[in-house]
Parts: C-alpha cells; structure tokens; sequence
C-alpha cells in the first residue's frame, strides 16, 4: 500500500496534494535517452565569449534582446562539445541564454546557406560536434546546459523523499514536487583539476556539489549516475539522474533538510518494488501531488 506524507518547515505552507502531476505517460513522449562519451576528456578554452560580438546573438536577438529586469547579464562558464574533447570556455549569461531560454530558442533564424531553423531545431537535429550549424553562429562546438537531479531513498527501497519546490523556483518548477536535488550543473575551473579530466567526473563533481547546496548539515551521500536524458520540452537540455541510497533511521535528518532548502518535504512509502522502480498501483497515487516532468526520472 502506498503511502504519502507532507513534511513543511511551517504550519503555513499549503500541501501540493490535489495539484495535477505531469502524465507519467508523457514522459517518454518528452524524453530520449542521452548517451555522451563519459570518458571524454575535459578542457579549458582561452576564448571568451560575449553575445555582443556572437553571430547567433546578433540572429536571434533581432527580435528583441533579453529583458535586463529578467535576467542578470553576470559572468557564467559554459560547457561545449568540440571533436575532440568537452570544453570550458567563459562566457557571459546572455550568450548562454541563447541555448536555454524557451523564448529565444524558438525564435526563427536564417543561418546562412543553411537557411532558416531555430536553435531549439538544430539542437534536436544538429548534434554532431563538427556540424556546420555552429561554427557559423560563432559556437566552438554543440552547447551542453547540463541539468542533474538525485533520489534519496532508504536502502530497502521501501520510503522515498521528494522536495516540494518554493514559489521561486526556476524553469517552471514552483510549486511542484520533484527530486530532493535538481540543479543545473554550476561549473568553477577555478576549483577544477583538469588532470585526466573527463566528463563523467565533471558531472559527478557538480552532482555533490548540488547536494552540498540542498541538503545542508546531513552526512554526505554516496550518488550512482544511472542514466542521462535529452528533455525536448527544454531544447533537448540534457539531464543526468543519479541513486543515493540511505538507512531508514536517517530519512528524518534527511527530510528536515529538504523541508528548510524547498517549501516542503513529501514522504512516500510502499511506491518502489523490489528493482527500485515505480509500482502501477503508485501512478494513481502520484497523478494529484503536483509531480513535475523531473519526478519521473527517478523511477524510468
């Protein structure tokens, strides 16, 4: 039998029970499977960019450039796929917007020979490090803007926690309940050793790192990459889900942390069978506590 808890840090904050959850069976619909060359090298690039001297900025923001009250044009580092390795190159946010940002990606551009797509288009179709498509738009290679989110579940399999998002929350994710640890992955080369650096390090390093972040004051967990998705409903955002398994003793520390970094904390129990994996009788459960799309990676 599958049993649900809400857990808040105060009597004020309203249950997401009764809201809809994303339909399970869209997922598949939303998301393919993403396999990268994890053994891939990683390195450091000298350029620079800046949106007021890149080609595709100067294609995409024709119809309007990022609204400043919006977003803050702050230095950011972003994550690139050349032929031969995964690079790090400085940029500032505006450039990366042109990658990320719904309202942007879907704008039609005229790129050239090539003629008009949109970069959420060449990021579905263009994928190939040495395509054309992002050398002429000023891009050293395909944008990666990885996210990664983590379970945290007792090692029986038998109870679960899920973070219920605060009203800020970015990229549509307020007020619904998803992974106790869901964040884009913040790269530092400044903190980065770049000896025999490849990607699956590179993530895994901003997967602890994330749960630094969310799961403050808790002993650290011990996360198992499991597997990667491209998310089409966010320009194909590669997203990278991973395990972590705790003793039933210690979800409480757990939950408490969760319900003072998010709104809330949503406890399950009995979901799981005994491959980890989400029972049919726990769909219906879940279909009215406000799941969002992340929520699913973590039973696919």
């Amino acid at each position: 039998m599958v049993s649900i808890q809400y857990i808040s840090a105060t009597s004020k904050q309203a249950s997401p029970e009764g809201r809809d959850s994303f339909p399970f069976h869209d997922f598949p619909r939303r998301f393919s499977a993403w396999y990268p060359d994890w053994l891939k090298q990683v390195r450091m690039s000298d350029t620079i960019l800046d949106y007021r001297t890149l080609p595709l900025a100067d294609l995409v923001y024709q119809a309007g450039a990022p609204d400043a009250e919006r977003f803050e044009n702050k230095p950011t580092v972003l994550l690139f796929e050349d032929a031969e390795a995964f690079v790090l190159v400085r940029a500032d946010f505006f450039t990366r917007l042109l990658f990320s940002e719904q309202n942007f990606i879907s704008r039609s551009i005229k790129v050239g020979s090539l003629g008009v797509m949109t970069v959420e288009s060449a990021l579905a179709t263009r994928r190939a490090p040495t395509d054309e498509f992002w050398t002429k738009v000023g891009l050293p290679g395909v944008p990666l803007a990885i996210g990664v989110n983590a379970s945290v579940r007792s090692s029986d399999n038998n109870c679960e926690l899920l973070a219920h998002k605060g009203a800020i929350a970015q990229g549509g994710m307020a007020g619904t309940v998803g992974p106790p640890v869901s964040a884009g992955a913040t790269l530092d080369p400044d903190r980065i050793d770049f000896n025999n650096l490849t990607l699956g390090k590179l993530i895994d390093r901003a997967m602890e790192s994330a749960a630094d972040r969310e799961l403050p004051n808790t002993p650290p967990l011990v996360f198992m990459r499991r597997a990667a998705w491209l998310d089409s409903g966010r320009g194909h955002k590669p997203e990278v889900n991973y395990r972590s398994s705790v003793i039933t003793d210690d979800l409480a520390r757990y939950a408490q942390a969760i319900s003072q970094t998010h709104a809330g904390c949503v406890l399950i129990r009995g979901h799981l069978n005994a491959e980890g994996m989400l029972k049919p009788s726990a769909i219906d459960a879940l279909a009215k506590w406000g799941l969002n799309f992340q929520a699913w990676c973590l039973w696919q």
